[in-house]
């Protein structure tokens, strides 16, 4: 499964670390989210998590995650993502092709870890 092939190359290079905000479940690098912002049924991939908080995580260098998303706490944990169908593209670089959420933004929908 590809989505595990990603997580397995992500958790090899970034250091362990998981992500917990409000009592939402953590996330770990591989799980499947949603973005409640969209309507649709798109799913991300999460591929990095952040130790910045979304008032420091620049995403272009001049914005940070937070200015992005002004209805989320500025303080909010980041989690880099890539969109599931990026999956078939043999050229997607996850670290070039994320991109930074902050996590209250985030929904799980199903963990590499086998719990919700």
């Amino acid at each position: 499964m590809k989505q595990m092939q990603i997580a397995k190359a992500f958790a090899e290079r970034e250091p362990k670390s998981e992500v917990e905000v409000e009592s939402k479940p953590e996330l770990h690098i591989g799980d499947m989210v949603a973005d409640k912002n969209r309507p649709d049924d798109v799913r991300l991939i999460v591929v990095g998590l952040s130790d910045l908080q979304a008032n420091e995580k620049r995403y272009n260098g001049i914005n940070t995650v937070a200015d992005a998303n002004p209805g989320y706490p500025e303080d909010d944990a980041v989690v880099l993502c890539i969109y599931s169908d990026a999956l078939d593209n043999p050229t997607v670089d996850p670290e070039k092709d994320s991109y930074a959420f902050p996590r209250s933004r985030l929904e799980l929908v199903e963990s590499v870890q086998g719990d919700r």
